[in-house]
């Protein structure tokens, strides 16, 4: 494998963007672009994730919803299992028909264990089938250190995550269903005469618009926080908080130090050549590339060490289209906690192949090289 590493000095507006600090017991938060780290504290250790469990439980039915094998307007009958559900409820009685509408806003709005357990029920016949395909979703989603055991998010020793695997279901469910992504948003929302409030209080301040409160005794007062601001999306995950009041504190302050303490630049254009490698059997040697996207980072002091990595395909062979893979490029910032954002690099060029003759002189020139 052929990798170089390039350095890049960049000098801007200055931006005081540290000395931040939470009161939660673990924290993360993202740039929902490209999933870069602006701050952890404890991000990839195991938490209870309370009732943020219930992300991936609309995850799911977000995607059955997007695929057709569920409508809003289908309807599911509430077991007695459901009607039984402790905790926070939507107060679905024992035998009531509600629809796939009711069931997502008693989940997201009131946090209805009752209403999990319904849908888990209604999509897949027992909670124990749905929480197997929870996991399942979690595994390809990149959350690695997930294990979920309920629907709900209700007290269990096994039922763990963490604030950096919450973050990427946060993003994935923003990315992929942006047509349900509303649920999250809706403030209130009446069953059976029964008024009942988002417990995200922070609704509608600052931009943000979802995703989930969460609380257990074992787990603490936590939140997965999302808004949009200047056309820039951040997630913030906390956990392991007090209270309520100070969830919603901490929940603003995290934002906070993420609008106002870093700003967005271009590292590549789409169109842009960043580079030349080398081509095998093709009738030109060099081949030009750039990177498949736009590629912004965020960054936040008045100069940045931004490193970034180049990692080539092992073999790089002709003929090539514009388009075609050529590798991956990781950038990072050490000054601030970055795992590093990567990009697929492709061919900015036709690179016809070579013919006999061509190669046979190319294979001769290799011999010789390693002489």
């Amino acid at each position: 494998m052929r990798m170089f590493l390039v350095i890049f000095i960049l000098l801007f507006k200055s931006i005081d963007a540290y000395g931040y600090e939470t009161a939660a017991k673990q924290a993360i938060l993202v740039d929902a672009k490209n999933g870069q780290i602006l701050f952890e504290k404890n991000a990839n250790n195991l938490m209870h994730p309370s009732s943020m469990t219930k992300i991936m439980t609309t995850y799911i039915a977000f995607q059955n919803l997007k695929s057709g094998k569920m409508s809003l307007t289908d309807k599911y009958i509430t077991s007695e299992k459901a009607w039984k559900m402790e905790g926070s409820r939507m107060f679905l009685n024992y035998g009531d028909v509600v629809t796939v509408d009711q069931v997502l806003k008693g989940i997201v709005v009131q946090s209805g264990n009752d209403a999990c357990v319904v849908l888990a029920e209604g999509l897949n016949g027992d909670e124990s089938s749905f929480v197997k395909h929870m996991n399942e979703v979690a595994k390809k989603l990149g959350m690695t250190k997930t294990h979920f055991s309920n629907s709900s998010g209700l007290p269990d020793p096994t039922n763990l995550s963490t604030a950096k695997d919450l973050s990427k279901l946060a993003i994935a469910i923003i990315d992929t269903f942006p047509e349900y992504y509303y649920y999250h948003q809706i403030k209130n929302f009446e069953y059976g005469n029964i008024m009942q409030f988002n417990r995200n209080v922070l609704l509608g301040k600052m931009g943000i618009d979802g995703i989930k409160t969460g609380h257990t005794e074992a787990g603490g007062f936590g939140i997965v926080l999302s808004a949009m601001m200047n056309n820039k999306r951040l997630i913030g995950v906390i956990n392991g908080l007090s209270n309520d009041k100070i969830r919603a504190q901490e929940g603003e302050k995290i934002l906070n130090y993420g609008f106002n303490n870093f700003q967005e630049i271009d590292l590549f254009k789409v169109k842009q050549v960043i580079g030349t490698t080398k081509v095998q059997y093709g009738i030109q040697r060099m081949l030009k590339f750039g990177v498949e996207n736009d590629f912004t980072i965020l960054v936040g002091s008045i100069k940045e060490n931004i490193e970034c990595h180049i990692k080539y395909k092992e073999f790089i062979r002709a003929p090539i289209m514009v388009g075609d893979d050529v590798g991956v490029i990781t950038c990072n910032i050490p000054s601030i906690y970055s795992d590093g954002i990567s990009m697929k690099l492709i061919a900015t060029e036709n690179v016809r192949g070579a013919n006999f003759i061509q190669k046979l002189w190319q294979n001769l020139e290799y011999v010789f090289s390693l002489r």
